[in-house]
């Protein structure tokens, strides 16, 4: 049996009390040869920035992931809300098919007074996404429950920005080994925006140099090289 995550085998093993030597972890890989820290086309660069209205003036923070409940767009607009006076946009971008929730989101960020710095751009392909990453300052991973790898996390690491996300499940064993900063304890509010204000202060060469160390961590561990030889690896032992 194969697991996604070092999480998703603890799971098995605690829910379905199946022998843990049964069970290999091999992780979910990205692409790091798409997903660098390189823009190919400012064509596309400048037509999506000027789509969406993103003034690189402004501090930008992404929130990715589909737009549903367990996801926690709407709890976080509550870290949002600290921000409302500072030249921050938070941009949240995903799957958007879930209407309902959508409305709902709109409603609470209409509610809050947060026009200006809360905006929804739906679902993006995966070269518009490439392009937000580059755009952001923060990428954030802050969903209700734990996610069995949460790709998001190695996604940003692999474009050489910092995330901050929910220290648990799979973004846990993705943020293992490196800088406690990436880390937030799970729904702590103060924590998240505390370390949001940390890392917008951080110098460029401080970025730069966590961004090498980050994209060499993700290459090493979560490349979909590595987990193509680990499931040959696998069935070659079977």
């Amino acid at each position: 049996m194969v697991a996604i995550s070092k999480y998703v085998k603890e799971e098995i093993v605690k829910n379905y009390r199946i022998n843990q030597n049964k069970i290999s972890v091999i992780n979910r890989g990205i692409d790091v040869n798409f997903l660098n820290a390189k823009i190919d086309n400012q064509e596309n660069f400048i037509n999506l920035t000027n789509k969406y209205r993103i003034s690189m003036q402004n501090k930008i923070i992404l929130f990715p992931g589909r737009l549903t409940g367990w996801k926690g767009q709407l709890e976080f607009l509550k870290i949002a809300e600290y921000f409302k006076e500072e030249p921050i946009v938070f941009y949240f971008v995903g799957d958007d098919k879930n209407t309902s929730y959508l409305k709902k989101l709109n409603q609470e960020i209409n509610k809050k007074n947060l026009n200006h710095n809360c905006r929804i751009l739906g679902h993006l392909n995966k070269n518009e996404l490439k392009i937000m990453y580059k755009c952001s300052d923060v990428v954030i991973s802050a969903p209700l429950k734990p996610e069995g790898f949460g790709r998001i996390v190695s996604e940003t690491l692999s474009m050489k920005k910092i995330i901050l996300a929910y220290d648990f499940g799979g973004a846990r064993n993705q943020l293992d080994g490196l800088d406690s900063i990436y880390k937030i304890m799970p729904h702590d509010f103060n924590e998240m925006k505390n370390k949001i204000i940390n890392v917008l202060q951080l110098t460029e060469s401080q970025i730069d140099n966590m961004g090498i160390v980050a994209r060499q961590h993700v290459i090493n561990k979560f490349s979909k090289e590595k987990m193509l030889s680990s499931y040959i690896n696998f069935y070659e032992s079977l």
